[in-house]
């Protein structure tokens, strides 16, 4: 996270993630740069099941995942 287009690509995520809409994806609540200039997301928690586990138990496929 330390190279200028690291950095770069995270604002641009951020900016993306700011304008998304959706209940199947996490809310953006906020987003920054730490004292340590390290870039940071604060997004909503989901409770559940992993994604990956849950494609595991249910033996999905790469075209079903």
């Amino acid at each position: 996270m330390d190279t200028d287009a690291v950095v770069r690509r995270f604002r641009q995520e951020r900016q993306i993630l700011a304008t998304l809409n959706s209940p199947f994806i996490a809310r953006l609540f906020d987003g920054g740069t730490t004292s340590e200039g390290l870039p940071f997301f604060v997004m909503e928690y989901i409770d559940g099941e992993p994604l990956f586990e849950y494609a595991e138990r249910e033996r999905l496929d790469l075209a079903s995942r």
